[in-house]
């Protein structure tokens, strides 16, 4: 399942006694030019860090969350919180049932019985390679009937044999256009069965975006990934 990446960074203060001679060697001070150069740089990198981190919890649905509210919510309410206003929204609601509603003539036109079982993922595997030719193209055709109807059928497979549910952010930042599709994840009440192995990320529940499995099918050979879309189940 795709998730974001995440890019930690680490700086290093000066301090005072680090100019003071010592028996194994002596560091001359630095004088006034490095001095204001050096807290320059620091100044900058601590904006930049700032500005970064702030555009991160907007993505993940921090934006309307003051920093007064994130100190008085323990960390399982915050993510409680954001889990509830990715799973009920109007923007979310639309297109389940604009999706729902283009199913049944999505599965006339492309041969019937698509019952949504694990092995009709591999048709889907199948069907995606007629279709669509390249990254390029599939991004091209994003918005047509016949690849939404797709990444709903695959997110529905996930749900009804994987028990997730689909979510998706209700304000979007224009800057990072995954968070503007739906995608699938398994409940809240789970959260705690999943730990991020570097520790950054309280909620590490992975999430699952279908366009990104047709991407993978996409991008390598047909024998390389037979079966990804089935295999991504239990991811």
């Amino acid at each position: 399942m795709w998730r974001p990446a995440v890019i930690s960074w680490s700086t290093s203060r000066w301090s005072p006694a680090e100019s003071r001679p010592h028996k194994e060697s002596f560091i001359p001070p630095l004088n006034r030019l490095q001095a204001f150069a050096s807290l320059s740089l620091s100044l900058s990198l601590s904006l930049s860090l700032s500005l970064s981190l702030s555009r991160a919890r907007r993505w993940v649905g921090w934006g309307g969350v003051s920093d007064e509210s994130r100190d008085h919510e323990d960390e399982y309410a915050v993510a409680e919180r954001i889990d509830r206003a990715h799973a009920d929204n109007a923007r979310l609601a639309a297109w389940l049932a604009e999706q729902h509603g283009r199913f049944d003539a999505w599965n006339t036109r492309h041969g019937g019985g698509w019952d949504f079982s694990e092995r009709s993922l591999d048709r889907m595997e199948a069907l995606i390679r007629e279709h669509v030719t390249s990254v390029d193209d599939l991004f091209t055709h994003e918005r047509t009937p016949m690849i939404q109807v797709a990444c709903w059928y695959v997110g529905e497979v996930h749900n009804r044999t994987r028990g997730t549910q689909w979510r998706t952010d209700p304000d979007p930042a224009a800057s990072h256009p995954w968070s503007a599709r739906p995608y699938v994840i398994v409940p809240i009440a789970r959260l705690h069965a999943f730990k991020d192995p570097e520790g950054i990320d309280y909620d590490a529940r992975p999430r699952h975006h279908p366009l990104s499995g047709f991407l993978a099918l996409l991008r390598d050979e047909p024998a390389a990934v037979q079966g990804a879309l089935r295999s991504a189940l239990d991811d």
